[in-house]
């Protein structure tokens, strides 16, 4: 992962870390919310039926995982903590609830192995945008199709179930405002 050092620094050196959230671009990746968004108007418009992106930020973001040293983290912290107040450096708080593994879904039961082997790279690859689709799986295949990106949230909502019977098989999305 490239060194992200220069994107949005100054804005976070001025305000902290932020909670961001953004509408899917429909035309762009047909994902739709399953249930209505709340305070939304008008109700049928893109930003109210399309799904939502959120990033929680982490400790040190201008830096890739494995690139983050306990001074930059230090330096910027994660505004994570046990009761957000909305000041900058405490402004979300998350709970574990599970994971479900995308390779799972896809198809892809070990990545190393299945994008290169000893002779060098397979081939294959999840998804390419120029050609729509991937090699070595079809699963991200045709991201405009809205029957198809339903039956992708779908899977992921059914292998959730699977998993974590005692959890709600679907909540509201947060608000995005």
């Amino acid at each position: 992962m490239p060194d992200m050092s220069y994107v949005g620094m100054e804005d976070y050196d001025e305000y902290g870390p932020a909670v961001g959230c953004q509408a899917v671009e429909i035309l762009e990746f047909n994902y739709r919310r399953r249930m209505p968004a709340t305070n939304c108007i008008p109700a049928d418009s893109p930003e109210c039926i399309s799904g939502t992106w959120y990033s929680l930020p982490g400790a040190c973001p201008s830096k890739s995982l494995y690139k983050k040293t306990d001074e930059c983290k230090q330096e910027y912290p994660s505004a994570q903590c046990d009761s957000p107040d909305g000041t900058s450096s405490c402004t979300y708080n998350t709970r574990y609830a599970g994971l479900v593994e995308l390779d799972e879904l896809v198809g892809i039961k070990d990545y190393e192995k299945w994008w290169a082997n000893k002779t060098g790279p397979t081939g294959n690859f999840e998804y390419n945008r120029t050609i729509d689709m991937g090699n070595g799986t079809t699963w991200w295949n045709d991201r405009h199709s809205e029957s198809l990106c339903d039956s992708r949230i779908e899977q992921v909502i059914d292998l959730f179930a699977k998993r974590y019977p005692q959890l709600p098989k679907d909540l509201p999305d947060p608000p995005c405002l």
